[in-house]
């Protein structure tokens, strides 16, 4: 085959480089976006394991998190953060209002009432508190989340009484002194009649 090759600027060459520089206008509209979100959030209510009507109705009477919502909603927060308000507002950020529901990402931002009902939920197979967190964070959020879970599962009487017994270590008696004043012990006894006392015990004649 025989051919000739010829350069040609490409200010000249529109006829085959047209289509290729023409951009193509964008078909996807604010309203197909809009839709997904919506489709992400809904889901993430029909996955949560408490009612979202029982949490938007209890978050309006919680007079902190309705302040909380009113913000969010507004994205005004106050200039004086409150120290009530301070962990809602680290997180400004991350928080959204859907279905009259507070999300902090993707958890729900349970009130207060309801806390020792979802800490329950988490605890009800008794797990441990690694695995009541990591559950809890698919799905919850709330200021002070991860020590209210530690308290839950240490204050379980039933956890406590399956935990397996400390191991007992051997005794290590000391060396008897050869001669008095060799090692002596010293304690604090009191308080007796508002005074502490300082006592000293010679291991080698017992003497006080």
């Amino acid at each position: 085959m025989n051919y000739t090759i010829e350069y040609r600027n490409s200010k000249a060459n529109a006829n085959a480089d047209g289509l290729s520089r023409l951009p193509i206008r964008t078909t996807s509209s604010s309203s197909e976006d809009e839709t997904s979100e919506k489709l992400f959030y809904t889901a993430i209510m029909d996955s949560a394991p408490l009612d979202p009507v029982i949490i938007a109705r209890v978050s309006r009477q919680d007079p902190i998190l309705a302040q909380v919502i009113k913000c969010v909603q507004q994205d005004i927060w106050p200039q004086n953060v409150t120290q009530a308000l301070q962990p809602f507002y680290t997180r400004r950020h991350e928080l959204t209002v859907q279905q009259n529901c507070l999300l902090c990402g993707y958890r729900l931002l349970v009130p207060q009432k309801l806390h020792k009902q979802i800490l329950n939920m988490l605890h009800d197979g008794h797990l441990g508190i690694v695995r009541m967190k990591n559950l809890a964070r698919s799905y919850f959020w709330w200021p002070g989340l991860d020590k209210d879970i530690e308290k839950m599962a240490k204050s379980c009487s039933r956890c406590a009484m399956s935990q397996p017994d400390p191991l007992l270590t051997p005794l290590h008696p000391s060396r008897w002194p050869d001669k008095p004043w060799q090692r002596i012990h010293i304690d604090y006894v009191g308080p007796f009649l508002n005074f502490m006392f300082l006592v000293i015990v010679d291991a080698h004649t017992k003497w006080v």
